[in-house]
């Protein structure tokens, strides 16, 4: 590469970048190597500990090769996996410790044999203050990541949301004729969620032949379906 000269270890690691990380080779050299000289790889055995809940996160890991699963572990002792962070990722957690400085609030284990890059803070910082293709890259998987999240919350939510929102549906319909005279706005805030989330649900009972909307209305259809997911 023009202006200096690469080792073999930067040569492996800029192998890695563009295999997994394209969006690497849009940056110019003297980024590329301001970032290979403070990166490391590091390779770990299967269900090795990584990140450890409450830890201060001092590196930017993407994965190569293998894969890391997110957890938090609940009061119970029942793990609850978040996410998983694939070769072509980076953990989202991590890279929100790293920008805040909180500790890490969650687990990370890996799956398999994992091989990852990691990039210390102080390089970190500096890419993403010099860099616009490396901000990007980490805000571009940052957004992506956190919908996964999102979508992965709702799905644990979901047995809970679709009882609770059967329960005020019989609730609110008995003795009204069997019809709901409420908007999915106000359904949302009775049961603690958001509209859309309520929204989708209602679809879903109504494509179940228990429900039919209407304009700030809903019918109940069969209300012991209702009470027996209620029940659930």
């Amino acid at each position: 590469m023009d202006g200096y000269s690469m080792n073999s270890k930067s040569i492996r690691l800029t192998e890695q970048l563009v295999r997994h990380f394209p969006e690497m080779t849009e940056l110019s050299d003297p980024d590329i190597k301001d970032i290979l000289d403070g990166a490391n790889t590091h390779s770990f055995p299967p269900e090795k500990l990584v990140s450890a809940r409450g830890s201060k996160s001092e590196l930017f890991v993407l994965v190569m090769t293998g894969s890391i699963r997110v957890q938090v572990v609940t009061e119970s002792g029942r793990e609850v996996i978040l996410y998983h962070v694939r070769p072509g990722e980076g953990c989202i957690l991590t890279t929100s410790s790293l920008i805040t400085g909180e500790p890490f609030p969650a687990e990370g284990i890996t799956n398999t044999d994992t091989e990852v890059l990691a990039l210390t803070r102080a390089v970190f910082d500096k890419a993403i203050d010099e860099s616009g293709a490396f901000r990007r890259l980490v805000f571009s998987n940052l957004g992506q990541r956190l919908s996964d999240v999102i979508s992965r919350i709702e799905q644990l939510c979901s047995p809970s949301i679709d009882r609770h929102l059967a329960d005020t549906l019989v609730r609110l319909s008995s003795g009204n004729g069997s019809t709901v005279v409420k908007t999915h706005q106000e359904l949302a805030g009775d049961i603690g969620t958001v509209r859309e989330v309520v929204s989708r649900h209602l679809k879903r009972f109504e494509n179940s032949g228990w429900i039919r909307l209407g304009r700030g209305s809903i019918s109940i259809e069969d209300s012991e379906a209702l009470a027996a997911m209620a029940k659930q």
